[in-house]
């Protein structure tokens, strides 16, 4: 997030290609969002809006005591169709 923040980023949903679901467990807080992003959900592959299915997910528990998840500071954003 802070390389998105300080430089124009488009990340594919393809750069996380699963089949199976994945778990992203930061151990730290995550850098505040700062700039315009879209984070969705039913971008990777094997995702559906038909049907429950959410293949990533970002679950913050072992990212420390005070760790708010996503802080959002930046205009432009949307954060859909996640775990």
């Amino acid at each position: 997030m802070t390389y998105a923040n300080s430089t124009v980023v488009l990340i594919s949903s393809h750069s996380i290609f699963r089949l199976r679901a994945v778990t992203i467990q930061p151990h730290t807080a995550l850098p505040t969002i700062t700039d315009p992003v879209i984070i969705d959900g039913y971008s990777q592959p094997g995702a559906s809006a038909t049907s429950p299915i959410l293949l990533i997910e970002i679950d913050g528990t072992i990212a420390g005591t005070g760790s708010n998840g996503l802080t959002i500071r930046g205009g432009n954003c949307t954060v859909k169709d996640c775990n």
